[in-house]
């Protein structure tokens, strides 16, 4: 067992309630503070993750331990997806081995990387469909992952 854990996001990628910025503020350090949670995964895709990705960078300035790494479906994203400019924006950028596919097909393979490599999930989701949900859905299957909804109060 892992002497830390881990934390992913998934959201919409409209996601627009910013007034839901603070809680999840108090999220990611209750998890930093009493879950020993050291480690972001963000898998870079929307609104959602980079509002997270944001806070996440916020908090790095008071708890300095803590680090944020970007997980890419396929190489072809640096320098598409990722400009070269944003590359120093995460502590580290894994683009895990997903099979030979690329493309959008690469995308669920990534969320199930994300979910079976973290221990905590923040959710962003109010929507019945989307990559998000899938990926949720697999993670409370799974039920190796602690999926905490934004939207209540826990």
């Amino acid at each position: 067992m892992s002497e830390f854990n881990s934390c992913t996001f998934f959201g919409h990628r409209d996601f627009s309630k910013l007034e839901y910025k603070d809680h999840i503020e108090e999220i990611f350090e209750y998890l930093i503070l009493n879950k020993n949670v050291r480690v972001f995964l963000s898998g870079g895709m929307g609104n959602f993750d980079r509002i997270c990705e944001g806070i996440v960078r916020k908090l790095k300035a008071r708890y300095l331990h803590i680090c944020l790494k970007l997980i890419l479906p396929y190489p072809d994203d640096i320098g598409f997806k990722v400009a070269k400019r944003d590359i120093n924006l995460y502590d580290e950028i894994v683009i895990p081995n997903l099979g030979a596919e690329n493309g959008r097909a690469a995308i669920p393979k990534r969320n199930i990387f994300l979910v079976d490599n973290c221990d905590f999930i923040v959710s962003g989701i109010y929507k019945e469909e989307g990559g998000a949900v899938a990926a949720v859905n697999y993670a409370r299957k799974q039920n190796q992952a602690r999926v905490i909804d934004i939207f209540k109060k826990e």
